[in-house]
């Protein structure tokens, strides 16, 4: 998975992935060809939670000890480990008395995987909508992405509901997940010419400049030229 989607699957910061990454946190075995970008492998992301969520609570060596002792076996190994863990949930012995749990971390990767996909289910690309180049939130003519502008910039919820009454809370998170994980792709607008309706034709195009907006008056105030 990418930076952006490990971070959204271990509820950390894209940053603290990348510190992963440029701190060897995550032994290069679990992480994806350098060529293709910062990947790294899906089983890996509760190791990335485990360590930036337990800051507070353990050190930060005996942080990548766990790290290690489930990666000692290269990738396939490392892989196993963390299925086994899922399934047995049994706690890792680090030395000193110490023991540590990965599974909660294990099922709260899962569940965000979870909602990862009911996200990418809701929002659809449609050609008969801003012509195909930003997706909406299925059913409507919401584009996804203006939705999770208004959640980070912190704007309620209620108010958001207010605005696109056809909403419901459950699409208003979702896209912000989605945004998270699937960045813009920068594919260019198709030209006017081509979104036209069929059967219509291009006479002319251009900008006009936006009139500029006269301040409001107070009530009292009387028109004419300033003192």
């Amino acid at each position: 998975v990418t930076a952006n989607e490990a971070a959204a699957l271990a509820g950390v910061e894209v940053r603290d992935v990348h510190r992963a990454f440029d701190e060897d946190i995550i032994p290069e075995a679990l992480l994806g060809d350098a060529a293709a970008g910062r990947q790294v492998a899906r089983g890996a992301v509760p190791l990335i939670a485990f360590y930036f969520r337990t800051a507070g609570v353990l050190r930060a060596d005996v942080r990548r000890a766990v790290i290690r002792s489930v990666a000692s076996g290269g990738r396939t190994g490392a892989l196993r480990r963390v299925i086994a863990l899922r399934r047995h949930r049994c706690p890792l012995s680090v030395g000193d008395g110490v023991a540590v749990s990965l599974a909660p971390f294990i099922a709260e990767t899962d569940e965000r995987a979870r909602l990862i996909e009911q996200a990418r289910g809701m929002a659809v690309l449609d050609p008969e909508i801003l012509g195909g180049s930003e997706p909406v939130i299925r059913g409507t003519r919401v584009p996804v992405r203006d939705v999770a502008a208004s959640v980070a910039a912190g704007v309620p919820v209620a108010e958001i509901l207010a605005s696109y009454p056809g909403l419901t809370a459950g699409q208003v998170e979702s896209a912000a997940l989605y945004a998270s994980v699937e960045r813009p792709r920068g594919k260019p607008r198709r030209p006017l010419a081509e979104r036209l309706p069929p059967g219509a034709r291009l006479v002319s195009s251009g900008t006009v400049p936006r009139p500029a907006a006269a301040p409001p008056r107070r009530p009292g105030m009387e028109a004419g030229p300033a003192a």
